[in-house]
């Protein structure tokens, strides 16, 4: 039972960062992601469950800026790692444009919300250690680069 226990507290700090939101904030300054990148218009989260009885802990937190083509999502990515934050792009190509899928003869243009995902998603930095300062810094950076007109 205590490695029960022991297992629950470091999932619900290694969640703490990206699932702080906007309906049940602990403090004015626990907000993370999900307030925050809530006010920035034309960017999705990631989703999880709306349950009491489990919560989702990220290991990977993916955004998806609507609308972006590769090469603004490119360049925002350029922005951010100026400023310090690291980003990754875990699906560059749909499974179907791969090489190794080939075989299966899908051509580019046959899955173009998946071709859409990956020209639109970026991951944030996500970490139990991340505190809200960190969080705020990367959503600040993230809104003065795309503007007021997302807002």
């Amino acid at each position: 039972m205590e490695k029960i226990n022991f297992l629950q507290q470091h999932n619900n700090k290694n969640g703490r960062s990206a699932l702080r939101n906007y309906e049940q904030p602990t403090t004015s300054n626990d907000v993370g992601y999900t307030t925050l990148l809530f006010l920035i218009r034309g960017i999705s989260e990631p989703r999880t469950a709306n349950n009491y009885c489990f919560s989702h802990v990220f290991h990977q937190y993916v955004v998806r800026f609507e609308g972006f083509s590769r090469e603004q999502r490119d360049s925002l990515r350029d922005y951010l790692t100026e400023q310090g934050i690291g980003t990754s792009i875990y699906y560059p190509m749909g499974l179907h444009q791969q090489k190794c899928f080939a075989y299966l003869g899908v051509p580019t243009g046959a899955l173009p919300e998946t071709e859409r995902a990956c020209e639109e998603t970026l991951a944030l930095p996500i970490f139990p250690e991340m505190t809200d300062e960190e969080v705020e810094y990367i959503v600040s950076r993230i809104a003065s680069r795309l503007g007021s007109e997302r807002f």
